[in-house]
């Protein structure tokens, strides 16, 4: 069963929208994960170290694969009807 777990949105902004619990869940974990990678790295003030650009790039690659999830998961709009 293919079930959809994300729309998309009718704004370009915000992309996929969840629309079940595995949406909300995945959306959860990713914010989740974030947090413990900050709070791992020891992330507290504001000047710039190696520990925040491995922040950055940890972020990046968990931005990779919840949009590769969001993707496959993403309900497909309809096409426009033909005039």
């Amino acid at each position: 069963m293919n079930k959809y777990w994300f729309r998309k949105s009718k704004n370009l902004i915000l992309g996929s929208i969840p629309i079940s619990w595995e949406g909300w869940l995945a959306v959860l974990v990713f914010l989740g994960l974030v947090w413990v990678l900050s709070s791992a790295l020891g992330l507290r003030g504001i000047e710039f170290s190696l520990t925040y650009g491995v922040f950055i790039v940890g972020v990046i690659l968990l931005s990779i694969v919840v949009t590769i999830l969001a993707n496959s998961k993403t309900k497909p709009t309809k096409p426009a009807p033909k005039k």
